[in-house]
């Protein structure tokens, strides 16, 4: 319902899309376990499938670990995030 701070910046991360796109912004979710940033970073993905956006979904661990794996190509992976 949109009632709770995050989810509301998770709207307006939505919401203002071609914009972040266009000035090569992300978007960083930090707290502790259990805090709802998995689920936040689900609904704004599903969010921006549902307007036909392609959506990769990662964690750090996992950037750090391919980068590790293909260190020659890190720049590739780099720019396909």
């Amino acid at each position: 319902n949109g009632s709770c701070p995050q989810m509301k910046n998770a709207a307006g991360y939505v919401a203002r899309w071609e914009q972040i796109k266009d000035g090569n912004y992300g978007l960083l979710l930090w707290g502790r376990v259990g805090t709802g940033k998995s689920y936040f970073a689900g609904c704004i993905a599903n969010a921006l499938m549902e307007q036909e956006v392609p959506v990769c979904m990662t964690n750090f661990a996992a950037i750090l670990n391919d980068l590790a794996a293909s260190f020659a190509g890190r720049n590739e992976y780099i720019s396909r995030l």
